[in-house]
């Protein structure tokens, strides 16, 4: 036999390199083609997330005023004050009567509560109509009686547990209306209330709105009760940012602080 040839079964040669060998060999070379182009693949997207630059916007920073509020929506409400109990308990004496002038913190009644004692007047009015009497028995936040405010209104709107930490009676409150685009009138938050709605612990708010406010009553409006204000803050925009850090741009490059 010539040389470079082998014996199959049956006696006939047969060169190496057959169909079979060349089949094997390319799709060695295929895989080996994948394997190099998944490398550059890699390769690339590796340089472009990690080497290649990207731009971002930038802007300039400025001192300003800052200001902390809770937000709620409300309804404006008639010159009408409900005095809630201020606790559980029962009625013991009730020291005013329909009608009367009542002066802001003045008794109104008495509970047998050690802890609280007293319902006092939040405003300064008349009582208007009375809605519990002695020996009557009552729960924190109902209403013991109803007080008429002369020539003012209010704001009634309601907050979520979470937000009472933050809310304090004398606050300052800032009204606006859909009714006075651009306007913003004053108030203070005069009453916190527990209630409870569909079994969820809520807290209604009363605003009592400065005199010469042009809302009418049954109108929407919202509250912003202030927290916090500060007059000369750092201001940055909200893009910059991220998992608790601010971002800046020191000799070309983002730097997290």
């Amino acid at each position: 036999w010539n040389e470079g040839f082998k014996v199959t079964q049956g006696g006939k040669p047969r060169k190496p390199g057959g169909k079979k060998d060349l089949a094997k060999r390319w799709r060695s070379l295929q895989q080996a083609k994948v394997g190099l182009l998944l490398v550059f693949v890699l390769a690339i997207l590796g340089y472009v997330f990690f080497a290649w630059p990207f731009s971002v916007v930038v802007t300039n920073v400025s001192y300003g005023p800052v200001v902390e509020t809770v937000f709620a929506r409300g309804i404006v409400e008639p010159n009408l004050f409900d005095v809630p109990a201020p606790a559980d308990g029962k009625v013991t004496g009730i020291a005013v009567s329909e009608g009367m002038p009542v002066a802001e913190g003045g008794i109104l009644a008495t509970l047998d509560n050690p802890a609280h004692p007293y319902v006092t007047a939040p405003l300064s009015g008349r009582v208007y109509r009375l809605d519990a009497i002695k020996d009557d028995k009552v729960t924190a936040g109902k209403s013991v009686m109803l007080l008429e405010v002369c020539c003012a209104l209010r704001l009634a709107a309601e907050v979520s547990e979470g937000m009472l930490p933050k809310l304090v009676e004398g606050q300052k409150v800032e009204v606006t209306s859909t009714d006075f685009p651009g306007q913003i009138f004053s108030g203070v938050l005069k009453m916190i209330i527990p209630v409870t709605v569909e079994g969820e612990q809520r807290y209604r708010l009363h605003a009592l709105l400065e005199l010469g406010v042009p809302l009418k009553a049954g109108a929407m409006a919202d509250m912003n009760v202030v927290i916090r204000r500060e007059d000369n803050a750092l201001q940055v925009p909200v893009s910059a940012l991220k998992d608790g850090h601010i971002w800046v741009v020191e000799g070309g490059r983002a730097k997290a602080l």
